[in-house]
């Protein structure tokens, strides 16, 4: 989803042609002229979506979604409305919720059940966990060098 987004955003630049050049490469392979040709259909039509009406600051209203995953989130959401022609504003938490609960069969649901681990929606799954500093890491490792070791009875 995010080559999918670079492209989008980048369609203004007539001088960005990476994508072409894939596209080219997948038309080489045995039988990738046809899923090069599906691939170019499906970026045009991307391209030629009105922009979806929705933000950041309806991401950061929808409930469970942790303040890390937001951006990964929305990035996902612009290629999806896109894909959708969803052409109302979804501007606001409230009206994200209901669009994607509602009309898109329990998308909400669904996303929050994959980011965590249990039916709370409280542990995030591990390769969705806030990703820590090298420092951090190093900070952690050394407070528990220094921690004194508990006598032994």
């Amino acid at each position: 989803h995010r080559v999918v987004w670079e492209v989008l955003r980048l369609q203004a630049d007539m001088h960005h042609y990476s994508h072409e050049i894939v596209l080219s490469m997948l038309s080489c392979l045995p039988g990738g002229e046809a899923t090069a040709a599906i691939v170019r259909d499906a970026l045009d039509r991307l391209r030629s979506a009105p922009e979806p009406a929705v933000s950041g600051k309806g991401i950061t209203g929808l409930a469970g979604v942790p303040p890390h995953q937001r951006g990964n989130l929305l990035t996902r959401m612009l290629v999806f409305f896109r894909m959708l022609v969803v052409e109302r504003a979804l501007d606001d938490g409230a009206k994200l919720s209901v669009f994607l609960n509602d009309d898109c069969d329990g998308l909400l649901l669904a996303v929050l059940n994959e980011l965590y681990e249990d039916a709370d929606h409280t542990t995030l799954r591990q390769q969705y966990a806030r990703p820590t500093s090298s420092k951090a890491k190093a900070k952690a490792k050394s407070k528990a060098k220094t921690r004194p070791s508990k006598p032994k009875p």
